[in-house]
């Protein structure tokens, strides 16, 4: 967000969140496998990866904070 010079305050309707910078598959494929997690490797209780059958696999990951939330 800050590369758009954009704050969260700053998207104040549905039109407005257009601005956002979005994931896509092709970035996840491009850092593959792990260069776009979010948690460090630690935290993670769970790693999914799709099948590649369209080229490289994408890679995701559950973090334990989330999988501590889901058994809740």
């Amino acid at each position: 967000m800050e590369e758009r010079g954009l704050a969260p305050e700053d998207i104040r309707s549905p039109e407005e969140i257009a601005k956002l910078p979005f994931t896509e598959k092709s970035d996840l494929r491009d850092t593959y496998p792990f260069g776009l997690f979010a948690s460090p490797m630690k935290d993670v209780v769970r790693l999914h990866v799709s099948s590649g059958t369209t080229g490289k696999p994408s890679w995701w990951l559950t973090p334990r904070k989330i999988w501590t939330y889901g058994l809740r």
